[in-house]
């Protein structure tokens, strides 16, 4: 039963008009669905149109039954469970992404811890500290920064600007060891949303920055207030290399590059303005060692291998001068010439500082 959805008004006390727009007619009758007041015109035309409501309606309703009372139970039922299997598979799918995302923010925590990125202004000594920077002067008096824009993967100064600059994953940013600011430098960003940065260091005129894994690419950026883009260096080394630490000579004239690849590991050395190829040197390190390269004065450089406690040092003519393993009951985590003069070692439990 529909029940009744019309109504007569029969009230001469009570005159109305019709509800439809522009009607002028008398009201004839009350809609008891849409509470409609209408003449008997509209009434008409009103009842149709709720007829053919609800012959859709019955119709839609009878082909429905007649669809239930083809199918058999097992037929009704595999849909829902279609809808299941989806909902498992789209899960499944969030977990291994979700799964993979932590896993690379582990990945990148593990490379962070060891990393322990530092430089050297000459004067003093910039050291990333987990949450926090630590500049020290060369007295040792040290003074804390609070740092909360990401993993820091590199340090360098700029000696052009004065500036410490700090290489996140996906942002650049220049410290002023004088005024203690930090700013980010909006220009610079990976060439694509996946990458991430790893290396920096610095000329007199230009800023090189690499990439994370076996990219190994360095883009180049001049150093002015606009940081502008200049090129990217494609094609360094070998497909499968990976450039593990970078850093230009004390001169500024050549730029070094440590390499790993699936076989070995090597020492390359390129002209800083033109990156031309100069020489390499192979290196007798172990494929999962974990190391750091800093340079000394006259074109030296400074290799430290720290899974295997042991120092490699290489003039600038790519000749082998020293290889030294030492021992200690700390975890050197990276190395840095100050002021042409002293060798500071950061380790896990403090920094040590060694005439050169």
């Amino acid at each position: 039963m529909l029940g009744l959805l019309f109504f007569h008004r029969d009230d001469d006390d009570a005159i109305e008009y019709c509800e439809v727009e522009e009607c002028k007619d008398y009201v004839q009758s009350v809609c008891n669905h849409c509470q409609q007041n209408l003449c008997e015109l509209h009434l008409n035309e009103h009842r149709r149109l709720i007829q053919t409501q609800l012959d859709l309606l019955a119709n839609k309703i009878n082909d429905v039954s007649q669809e239930m009372n083809s199918r058999t139970l097992e037929q009704l039922a595999k849909k829902p469970f279609e809808d299941l299997e989806q909902w498992k598979s789209e899960s499944y799918h969030r977990i291994e992404q979700k799964y993979e995302e932590k896993c690379r923010e582990v990945e990148v925590l593990v490379e962070q811890s060891p990393r322990a990125s530092r430089s050297s202004s000459g004067h003093s000594l910039l050291v990333e500290c987990g949450l926090k920077l630590c500049l020290y002067d060369q007295r040792l008096n040290s003074t804390e920064i609070l740092w909360n824009w990401g993993l820091i993967s590199d340090i360098c100064w700029c000696e052009q600007l004065h500036l410490f600059i700090i290489v996140t994953v996906v942002n650049v940013y220049i410290f002023d060891e004088t005024k203690l600011i930090i700013d980010q430098i909006e220009t610079i960003q990976p060439y694509k949303a996946e990458k991430k940065f790893w290396g920096c260091t610095c000329t007199d005129q230009d800023l090189f920055i690499s990439y994370k894994g076996c990219d190994t690419r360095i883009d180049q950026y001049a150093l002015t207030k606009s940081y502008y883009f200049i090129q990217q260096w494609k094609h360094l080394c070998s497909r499968r290399g990976i450039i593990r630490d970078m850093r230009c000579t004390l001169d500024k004239k050549q730029l070094c590059l440590l390499v790993s690849t699936e076989n070995d590991w090597r020492l390359d050395v390129r002209n800083s303005g033109t990156m031309e190829f100069i020489w390499s040197r192979f290196l007798l390190i172990n494929l999962d060692a974990r190391c750091r390269l800093s340079m000394l004065p006259n074109s030296e450089s400074l290799i430290i291998n720290w899974n295997e406690n042991r120092i490699f040092r290489i003039n600038g003519n790519s000749t082998l001068v020293e290889k030294k393993d030492y021992k200690t009951n700390y975890l050197v985590r990276n190395i840095e010439v100050v002021g042409f003069a002293y060798l500071v070692v950061y380790t896990s439990t403090g920094l040590y500082i060694y005439e050169i």
